[in-house]
């Protein structure tokens, strides 16, 4: 597992598994996303499956799964040449 350094202000805000893909690839990686409490500055710092401990490795599809509900639950709308969208 790749340990991810931390600043002294800094704590894990979220962690996002996503099974990414394209034209003949796939990969499984991990968001961490990290705030700095002090500041309010975020980072995001991405792990790839060879970086994952045993509990990522096991938790991933389950984490993918709900991470994509839950995407897929929020409303957005999107501006297309100054026209809004619901999307």
């Amino acid at each position: 597992m790749k340990p991810i350094e931390l600043g002294r202000t800094e704590a894990v805000l979220a962690v996002v598994p996503e099974v990414v893909y394209g034209p003949g690839w796939a990969n499984r990686v991990v968001w961490v996303h990290i705030t700095d409490c002090a500041t309010g500055a975020a980072r995001v710092v991405c792990l790839q499956p060879d970086e994952l401990g045993t509990e990522l490795h096991t938790l991933f599809l389950i984490g993918a799964t709900v991470c994509e509900q839950l995407r897929k639950s929020v409303a957005t709308t999107k501006t297309v040449n100054n026209v809004e969208n619901l999307s």
